[in-house]
């Protein structure tokens, strides 16, 4: 039994020791798993979606799929047009909100 307390102790402290702080945020740890940068001490992601390559694509995937983001939020993104406004959503501790318009792509912030 203790065998198998001090492996679980050690590779807690083995996964603590990559975090870059003792307990990161959700939005932290979405911004790490999708090589984007959070903003605001860990609590934000502002994303841009300027014009739609598919990195961005992959990204914005990304960081959805790491805040599991509920399918009925994701469909209320897909069919956000240019007249729907800014829209918002909240879920698990985490609030977005987002606009599109064919000029300007897709924004979305994210805050936690």
């Amino acid at each position: 039994m203790k065998k198998i307390i001090a492996g679980v102790m050690l590779g807690s402290i083995i996964l603590l020791s990559g975090c870059s702080t003792l307990f990161p945020t959700k939005l932290e740890k979405a911004g790490t798993a999708c090589e984007f940068p959070t903003v605001d001490n860990g609590h934000g992601i502002i994303f841009d979606m300027t014009e739609e390559s598919d990195a961005q694509m992959e990204t914005i995937g990304c960081i959805l799929y790491v805040l599991e983001t509920p399918d009925t939020i994701l469909a209320k993104m897909a069919n956000t047009n240019a007249l729907s406004g800014t829209q918002t959503a909240e879920w698990d501790g985490i609030s977005a909100s987002w606009t599109y318009h064919p000029d300007n792509g897709f924004d979305v912030i994210f805050t936690e």
